[in-house]
C-alpha cells in the first residue's frame, strides 16, 4: 500500500545524464540525519531539495562547457556525477554557504558546489581555464611557489584541501602557508589517503582495488596519527576528524574507527600556541 501512494519523482529536477541510482545515492548522502520521517527519495524533504539543487548546478555547468567540444571528455570522466567525497562534505560542513579556498581545485568538481566568493587555485592552466569557462574564480598558480601570493589573506572561512597533500614535496609548509588566508575562527578541511593500521584491513582494500594509500603519484603515505601530527607542526589544532564511508555504508560512518580507514576528513583550526611551539622546535634543530 505504501509503495502505491509514494510520490512521483520531479523529472525537471533530475538532469538526463543521472541514472536513477545515482540519483537516490546522491539524495541518502545528503540526508539530514536522524531528523527526517519520510522517504528520502520522496519530493519535498529536506534531502530531496539539497540533491536536487546540487544536481541543478551540476547540470548547468554542463550545458555552459558542452558548448565547447574541446570540454566533452572534461564533462564524460568528471561531471558525470558529485564525487563522493563532495556529496559527504557537503552535508557535514556548511560549504554551499561560505567562501572557501580550493587548493588543487582541478576541473572545479568541489569548487562548482562551494559558496559565494570562494576561489580555486591549481597548477594546471586546461583546469583554471575550464573552471572559468563555467563562471567559477580560479588562479593559475603553483602552491609551492608563489601561487599563493595571489589569494587574498583573510578571505576565507574554510581552506578545502582534497587529495593536495599527498601530491606535494613540503605538506608542512604549504598549510601554514594557507593559515593566513582564512578569516578569525576559519576552518581548514582536509580530505586524505591514510594507510589503515590494521594488516587484515589493507590487505581486504587491496584485494578489493580500494587501496588510494598505495597510489604511486603520491610523494607521501600518511597514517591518521601522521596527519594529525603534521597538522600540529603547521600549527593547527584538530577539532574533529570523520570516515567519509561508501553511500551505501553512511549511516554507520561515526561507528568506523579511523585507524582502519583508508581515506579520513579532518577538521582543523590555526592555534598561535602549537605555532608557536614547532618554531621553537624549527629553530633549535637548525642549531643542532
Amino acid at each position: 500500500m505504501y509503495l502505491s501512494q509514494r510520490s512521483p519523482r520531479a523529472p525537471s529536477l533530475i538532469p538526463p545524464f543521472v541514472s536513477t541510482r545515482s540519483w537516490r545515492t546522491l539524495v541518502n548522502v545528503t540526508r539530514l540525519s536522524g531528523t527526517e520521517r519520510t522517504r528520502p527519495d520522496r519530493p519535498g524533504d529536506a534531502g530531496y531539495a539539497r540533491a536536487s539543487k546540487r544536481l541543478q548546478r551540476l547540470h548547468e555547468a554542463r550545458q555552459v562547457a558542452g558548448k565547447s567540444s574541446a570540454y566533452a571528455a572534461v564533462l564524460d570522466v568528471r561531471f558525470k556525477r558529485i564525487p563522493h567525497r563532495v556529496a559527504f562534505a557537503l552535508d557535514r560542513w556548511p560549504l554551499e554557504q561560505r567562501p572557501v579556498l580550493d587548493v588543487g581545485c582541478s576541473y572545479g568538481q568541489a569548487l562548482l558546489h562551494f559558496g559565494s566568493g570562494s576561489v580555486g587555485i591549481d597548477n594546471a592552466a586546461e583546469a583554471v581555464g575550464f573552471c572559468r569557462s563555467i563562471g567559477l574564480s580560479a588562479e593559475l598558480g603553483d602552491v609551492e611557489a608563489d601561487g599563493l601570493d595571489l589569494i587574498e589573506a583573510g578571505a576565507f572561512e574554510i581552506v578545502w584541501v582534497s587529495d593536495v597533500l599527498e601530491h606535494v614535496d613540503a605538506p608542512r609548509l604549504l598549510l601554514r602557508r594557507l593559515a593566513p588566508k582564512l578569516r578569525p575562527n576559519g576552518r581548514l578541511l582536509l580530505h586524505v589517503s591514510v594507510l589503515p593500521r590494521s594488516r587484515l584491513v589493507r590487505a581486504a582494500l587491496r584485494r578489493k582495488g580500494m587501496r588510494p594509500f598505495d597510489a604511486e603519484a603520491h610523494f607521501h603515505q600518511f597514517t591518521t596519527e601522521t596527519a594529525v601530527h603534521l597538522l600540529a607542526r603547521a600549527g593547527y589544532r584538530v577539532e574533529r576528524l570523520v570516515v567519509p564511508m561508501p553511500a551505501a555504508l553512511d549511516p554507520i560512518s561515526r561507528l568506523v574507527p579511523a585507524r582502519i580507514a583508508p581515506r579520513v576528513f579532518i577538521e582543523a583550526t590555526p592555534d598561535t600556541d602549537l605555532l608557536s611551539a614547532a618554531m621553537r622546535a624549527e629553530k633549535r634543530n637548525k642549531l643542532i
